[in-house]
């Protein structure tokens, strides 16, 4: 029995929802079939979203993790939309940029986010990271 090794932080709607489970199993049986993967919940059963506040504490919470899935985005708002940090602020809240600039900073975690869930050939605005905060180039795939 082969030890489990590069923990996977995964932020979606929980094991109660296909989407959860999915992206869980996709992570755990095909992509690191080594890795542990954790389910944080940052959506409802509903897909009914918790604030960006809620979420910086729960990515801040992922203590162990190297990897953290994102397998949502903005709607509407892209990368080429963003062009400092106070716009993203804007959007989200302090809180979620902050505990996403921290994990890349002090964790060195990589972050994955999905490259755009509503079929536009654009990055959603979360790509933007690595261009207005620095600290965080090579953190990010998209």
């Amino acid at each position: 029995m082969s030890k489990k090794t590069n923990p996977i932080a995964v932020f979606d709607s929980g094991m109660n929802t296909a989407h959860g489970r999915g992206v869980s199993h996709i992570a755990s049986d095909q992509v690191a079939p080594d890795a542990t993967v954790n389910l944080y919940e940052v959506a409802d059963t509903k897909g009914n979203f918790k604030s960006f506040y809620e979420i910086g504490d729960i990515i801040s919470s992922a203590q162990n993790a190297n990897i953290y899935n994102f397998s949502w985005s903005t709607s509407g708002i892209y990368a080429n939309h963003i062009h400092n940090k106070s716009q993203l602020i804007a959007i989200t809240d302090e809180n979620f940029v902050n505990s996403l600039t921290n994990a890349a900073t002090n964790k060195d975690a990589i972050f994955v986010w999905a490259a755009g869930n509503d079929a536009k050939a654009q990055s959603s605005a979360f790509s933007a990271l690595p261009n207005i905060a620095p600290e965080t180039n090579g953190h990010f795939v998209n």
